[in-house]
């Protein structure tokens, strides 16, 4: 099983990969009532629609809005600000046959994730960068790293 989890003020995410492939999302959010004084908590969850027999590596951003789903070969961002519909922003294959992505982190400030291949490709990479409306991947070689990955 692989889990991804982010937790903030008002809110939780889990996202989960089951024994059998399944993708799951489950979502706490602290609801206030302007007529009672104690907060209600509503929970919200969902069966992705994505295959995931192929994801190894999974983040989840800070501001639980975007999911990142990694096999080997390739990554999926998915929008999951709304926890009932989530839905794929990009798909997006980064290596050539033979080749494996090692590992997928965040880098500083949880809004771009980069993802590794070995040593025999160390000199292409994979960059998403997202904000609260927009979602940008991109493919690229050394030559061409972006400056500023935050």
């Amino acid at each position: 099983m692989k889990i991804a989890l982010a937790i903030a003020d008002g809110r939780s995410t889990v996202v989960a990969k089951t024994a059998d492939n399944r993708v799951l999302l489950s979502r706490l959010s602290k609801k206030e009532s302007m007529f009672d004084d104690e907060a209600s908590w509503e929970a919200t969850d969902t069966v992705l629609d994505v295959a995931g027999d192929d994801v190894e590596f999974m983040l989840l951003d800070k501001e639980q809005r975007n999911l990142y789903l990694a096999s080997r070969q390739s990554i999926t961002v998915v929008d999951v600000g709304d926890a009932s519909a989530p839905a794929v922003k990009h798909k997006l294959n980064l290596v050539e046959n033979g080749q494996q992505i090692t590992s997928v982190e965040f880098l500083n400030g949880e809004n771009s994730c980069w993802s590794a291949m070995p040593r025999a490709s160390w000199h292409s990479g994979h960059w998403c960068a997202t904000t609260k409306t927009t979602s940008t991947c991109r493919n690229y070689a050394a030559s061409s790293w972006p400056i500023a990955r935050s």
